[in-house]
């Protein structure tokens, strides 16, 4: 993939596209001037839009909880500015999205704004895109990546796709297919970032409804193909897995991308038992999370880190750490001059040490990936 998609990584779900120009003139006044907090500059407030219920839930109080550490965090060691954060819930829903978006910025008059899924991202893309002060975004975007005011918190999955196609290709299967979401785009963009690297493949493009997984199952089946290599949403992917492990009548492997990792619990719902039958599968994953980060996260709420745990509280971070007004006086290199403008300025100068790497982003709002490929051993991925 080019740097023309800015990714979820680890959220790669279900794109809804809602038009933009909905929203435009919502945040006009803000898009070239000040920071829309400019009442009350002894307190930054920062917008968090998550997924905190339906099928993805999980991610977003992940995601929540990460978030609610740093600022737990800057307020012990900030008295004198504190930092609040003011969470809405779109339930994975582009009208509940907009609804948040707005309260957010017209309402509470947050100085930025953190979204994590995809349908919200796409709903409000255009107006927020417009130089308005930095959107820190979790979840794919359909929308190619340009020099915006839009920034991606998890790292850029074209190196990751064109690093699983060396993986793949290393292994040397013998007679490999890829599965490709049928529905969501942004895997075709992944997809040929794999291809990239891997060279030409047979591709089908795959589905959620069941019947249809069982009849492509039983072709593919028939086709002696022994390596399935999946590129897709959790629904999709985990539908059409099912259907081949119940038809298969000889060995095969399968490579699996990491929305394996964000979408587990899909996969758990829909294979039932036959997940077992995953054992020894290669997933691609993300850099595990450091000891010390666990034991913090745990100790603040009460669970164990998931996916979104480490980018929630990066991605605050990366934007309070950058807000002209509270960077380090000492650094010359670092515009003040509080506005939405310089705010984007240091977000492109960002060089910020993150719970799993260095926060910092190229010309297109990307981040720098670390990726590996893990195991499916014993129901977990190591």
């Amino acid at each position: 993939m080019s740097k023309n998609n800015k990714i979820l990584s680890s959220l790669l779900i279900v794109i809804l596209l809602i038009g933009g120009t909905y929203l435009y003139g919502t945040i006009k006044d803000t898009q070239n001037g000040d920071i829309s907090n400019t009442n009350s500059k002894k307190e930054i407030k920062i917008g968090v839009i998550s997924i905190l219920s339906g099928q993805y839930a999980f991610v977003g109080e992940n995601l929540v909880a990460g978030a609610r550490l740093y600022e737990k965090e800057w307020n012990e060691s900030h008295t004198d500015r504190k930092l609040k954060l003011i969470v809405e819930d779109d339930s994975f829903d582009a009208k509940k999205g907009i609804a948040a978006y707005k309260k957010l910025t017209e309402i509470d008059k947050v100085d930025a704004v953190y979204n994590l899924s995809t349908p919200t991202i796409d709903a409000i893309h255009d107006t927020v895109a417009v130089k308005s002060a930095p959107i820190m975004q979790l979840g794919v975007q359909s929308t190619p990546a340009a020099t915006d005011s839009i920034y991606q918190i998890t790292p850029d999955q074209a190196p990751m796709f064109e690093g699983f196609g060396e993986f793949v290709k290393s292994k040397n299967p013998s007679k490999p297919v890829l599965l490709v979401s049928g529905n969501v785009q942004a895997y075709e963009i992944f997809a040929d970032a794999f291809k990239k690297t891997y060279g030409n493949i047979e591709t089908i493009k795959i589905s959620s409804d069941d019947a249809s997984s069982k009849t492509l199952a039983l072709k593919l089946n028939k086709d002696n193909y022994t390596d399935y290599i999946v590129i897709s949403s959790p629904s999709e992917g985990a539908m059409s897995v099912k259907h081949i492990l119940q038809t298969s009548k000889s060995p095969i492997h399968f490579f699996l991308d990491s929305s394996f990792l964000t979408g587990f619990t899909e996969y758990q719902k829909i294979l039932g038992d036959n997940i077992k039958k995953l054992e020894g599968s290669d997933v691609l994953s993300f850099k595990d999370i450091p000891e010390d980060f666990k034991v913090k996260y745990k100790s603040f709420s009460g669970k164990d880190t998931g996916i979104g745990s480490d980018l929630g509280y990066e991605g605050v971070k990366a934007l309070v750490e950058t807000m002209p007004d509270v960077i380090n006086a000492n650094n010359k290199s670092w515009s003040k001059n509080n506005s939405n403008s310089n705010w984007l300025d240091n977000m492109q100068k960002a060089n910020i040490a993150g719970v799993t790497g260095i926060i910092s982003f190229d010309k297109l709002g990307l981040r720098t990936p670390a990726f590996e490929i893990k195991k499916f051993v014993g129901g977990e991925v190591k």
